[in-house]
């Protein structure tokens, strides 16, 4: 889920509303439910919901450059707590791996990927 107006009610609760049928339909099928999305749209307005079914780990991009997936001030420590967190902290820049030039995002995974 990309970034959003979440500060648009019916576009955050159609959101929800997604994320929710997303989860709950994954656990149905057996799969292990995760999502991605902007820390501060997303992922906030996810953790913050209530009477709602939550994925078990959560991918957030949070370009601040820093390679953790702790202290962000969009997400409690209380939510996606232990190793459930991905963090997209940089955004699209050229690297050079094995001679060839690339154009890529940085993140660092603290849990499993599913």
């Amino acid at each position: 889920m990309e970034a959003y107006d979440c500060g648009n009610a019916s576009c955050r609760a159609a959101v929800l509303r997604f994320l929710n049928r997303w989860t709950r339909r994954m656990r149905t099928l057996r799969y292990t439910p995760g999502v991605y999305s902007s820390a501060a749209s997303g992922v906030r307005d996810l953790g913050r919901a209530r009477g709602i079914s939550k994925p078990t780990s959560i991918w957030f991009a949070h370009w601040d450059n820093r390679a953790t997936t702790a202290r962000s001030p969009y997400l409690s420590s209380k939510w996606w707590p232990g190793h459930r967190r991905i963090k997209q902290y940089r955004g699209p820049h050229n690297e050079r791996h094995g001679g060839y030039l690339i154009n890529i995002d940085s993140d660092v995974v603290n849990g499993r990927v599913y």
